[in-house]
Order: structure tokens, then sequence, then C-alpha cells
């Protein structure tokens, strides 16, 4: 075992976060694992332009999705907000499997397979 602890080495789960900074930046993930480290300090912004205005129509895409199940009248679970410090792998696991609740819409769940991380949107 190398000396990365547990949390370091989850921070270092590829996310599509990264991965779309990536596409922005060839050295992306370089930087932010020297940030991740301490030896630089973290941008004001990850994303160039282009990739912002990818994430915020994305966003804003999601918030209407969303509106529509609800009044559709769907049984949406949102899944409840990862908390300050808490490691992602934590969250999956507070979270748990709301699909075996029966739920017909699930909102934000997050997820962790084979060396990657997300949140699925639904």
């Amino acid at each position: 075992m190398t000396g990365i602890s547990s949390t370091t080495r989850h921070e270092r789960l590829l996310t599509p976060s990264k991965i779309t900074a990536w596409l922005d930046c060839e050295h992306f993930l370089t930087l932010q694992h020297e940030v991740d480290a301490g030896l630089r300090a973290r941008p004001a912004s990850q994303f160039g332009e282009m990739a912002q205005m990818l994430l915020d129509k994305g966003t804003q895409h999601e918030r209407e999705c969303l509106a529509h199940y609800r009044v559709a009248g769907k049984d949406v679970f949102e899944v409840p907000e990862r908390a300050e410090h808490e490691p992602f792998p934590a969250w999956v696991a507070r979270i748990g499997n709301p699909m075996a609740e029966g739920h017909e819409v699930i909102y934000q769940m997050p997820l962790v397979h084979r060396g990657v991380r997300g949140i699925a949107d639904f």
C-alpha cells in the first residue's frame, strides 16, 4: 500500500466534472493533484468558459426535469446533500439503495464503480 490516505485515494477517482475540465485543459488532472496535495492554490474556477456554459445548461435542464416529474405527480426521492468533509464513499453508504424503496424518480444519486465516481442526475 502506498502512503496515500484512504480519503486521498477516493478523491483521486475520476468524476464527470474532472473529465469535463480535462477536456477543456489537458493538464487539469496534474494540476488538480497538485492542488489536492497542497502544492498549488485552488483556482477561482476549475472550468473554462465553454465548460462552465455546458455545466450551467445541464443544471438548468435538471431543474426543469425535476419540476416536470413533480408536477406529473411522480414519487421523487431527492438524495440528501453530501455533508461538509464527508468522504464520497461514506455519502454513498449513508444514502444506501433508495431504488429498493420503489421510488419512481431518484434525483442526484451518488455512485462509485471501478474507480469512477459520479452523481446520476436521475
